[in-house]
């Protein structure tokens, strides 16, 4: 398929979304919602604090034909748009939703590991959606239920021995924000970090064929890009590594996607990947994502999933069958560098409060020594010696474990990642409070940007000195 724009969806048809800017159940933010446990009555800090409801396109079409106004330019719409600037237009909307309990199934398949059976590699996919869910949860579960009965074969009648397990699973409730997903993370909080090194999630995997784009955990650029060279698109027969400079491109994973409670509740490196179009795919949570629709927009279906397949799998056989894990731990160098980078710009303004960036450029070498360290270690170990092998995988696949802010409360701010989360003590924020001292100085928290920085730069020391190995090794000033 050439074409870049899908054709406009009906005015009259209906759009199901929700309003959580966060993932898993919102009663429970930060722990899980099991059956037999009790927690005091909690919010998650996502909610919003007024009503909202979506409404179709002719609704909203009806409500700008009446007001007086133009409305500002970042309103996104395609209609004529106005502001009302009177108090005698009143709108009325009857909302006939139903708040209740669930119960959810999650449903797993394992095929276990040859040498280490603990350590494991999780490919998921939605299995439910509001409305038929072809494109957004049919298509994932149809190449995860392949992709499980492929590798079966593979190790009952091929001879695969993968050295470690593979589980399959299959989410409940994936479009009301990943809750199957992320109340099973917020359940094992306490030993996924240890066992699970990477997830591969499925959903949206084919909503078109032009372009081909991944949003992922900087620990697996280097895998995605051997994966890339590898496979081919199967319709242009070019492969789909076509930029050297694609990781500039790699988009940021977003709350809708269950691989984001992965990389930034649990700190499990995780990858989406979807095959797309220059616009989105607009029958996502409609009643038209439906397979005739999803055939019409996408003829060439069959030989996308097979595409699609065809990475996880080779995703998979990577990370599973060598002795070392594929994960290219020294990618966070360059995440490190950047910021200190954008710290640097700033320089003159924490000067002048008195602070310096002497701890935070410590830091930054400490942890680039220690990821040298790790590589040194792994160039003279004996390949064929399991016991060595698995203390050099074991300090790679806490890598991404030790970004997550030891400082903020799993239930407060359950997303604690400083490069991927969402809340004060990541990075992102750090540099916006910074910002605002040079354009609005009335509003900059002085104390509150101290607190920031110091818990930023000891975050970054921490994961430093878990991945230069034995602790009586490490050199700290104190």
């Amino acid at each position: 398929m050439d074409r870049t724009k899908f054709p406009i969806v009906d005015a009259e048809v209906p759009v199901f979304g929700h309003a959580h800017l966060g993932t898993g159940d919102p009663y429970t933010p930060g722990f899980p919602s099991f059956n037999h446990t009790q927690f005091p009555p909690s919010q998650s800090s996502g909610l919003p604090n007024i009503p909202v409801q979506t409404i179709s396109r002719a609704c909203a079409e009806k409500l700008f034909q009446n007001m007086e106004e133009d409305c500002p330019s970042t309103w996104k719409t395609d209609s004529s748009c106005r502001l009302v600037t009177s108090q005698n237009n009143n709108v009325k909307l009857t909302v006939t939703n139903e708040l209740k309990e669930i119960r959810i199934l999650n449903v797993f398949g394992v095929i276990k590991g040859f040498e280490e059976p603990d350590h494991y590699i999780v490919v998921g996919a939605q299995r439910d959606a509001w409305g038929p869910g072809a494109a957004k949860s049919s298509v994932g579960t149809a190449l995860l239920l392949e992709l499980a009965q492929i590798f079966s074969n593979m190790v009952l009648k091929d001879g695969f021995k993968p050295s470690r397990s593979i589980v399959f699973a299959s989410w409940s409730a994936g479009d009301f924000g990943a809750v199957g997903a992320t109340e099973w993370l917020e359940g094992y909080l306490s030993s996924l970090h240890s066992k699970a090194f990477t997830y591969i999630n499925l959903d949206n995997a084919i909503l078109g064929t032009s372009n081909f784009k991944v949003s992922a955990s900087p620990l697996l650029y280097s895998l995605l890009e051997k994966v890339m060279q590898n496979v081919k698109h199967p319709v242009t027969g070019q492969s789909l590594y076509q930029d050297s400079n694609w990781i500039s491109k790699v988009e940021k994973l977003s709350f809708d996607n269950a691989a984001f409670p992965f990389l930034a509740y649990s700190g499990i490196p995780a990858v989406s990947f979807r095959f797309c179009e220059d616009t989105d795919y607009p029958y996502l949570g409609t009643s038209m994502d439906t397979y005739q629709v999803l055939y019409r927009e996408i003829p060439q279906l069959d030989k996308m999933a097979r595409a699609a397949a065809e990475v996880a799998g080779q995703l998979i056989i990577k990370l599973t069958h060598e002795a070392e894990l594929n994960l290219n731990y020294e990618m966070y160098n360059d995440e490190i560098f950047s910021f200190v980078r954008d710290m640097n710009q700033f320089r003159a303004d924490i000067k002048e409060m008195g602070l310096s960036l002497q701890w935070l450029y410590s830091a930054r070498g400490d942890f680039f020594r220690a990821t040298s360290k790790l590589t040194t270690d792994y160039k003279n170990a004996e390949r064929t010696d399991r016991f060595v092998m698995r203390g050099i995988n074991d300090r790679i696949m806490k890598v991404e474990y030790h970004f997550l802010s030891p400082y903020v409360s799993p239930r407060d701010s359950p997303f604690r990642h400083i490069f991927w989360g969402s809340g004060s003590h990541t990075l992102s924020a750090l540099l916006e409070h910074l910002k605002l001292r040079q354009k609005n100085n009335s509003a900059f928290n002085q104390t509150l940007f101290k607190n920031q920085l110091a818990l930023a730069t000891w975050t970054i020391q921490g994961a430093a000195n878990a991945l230069a190995g034995d602790i009586w090794n490490i050199d700290n000033e104190f």
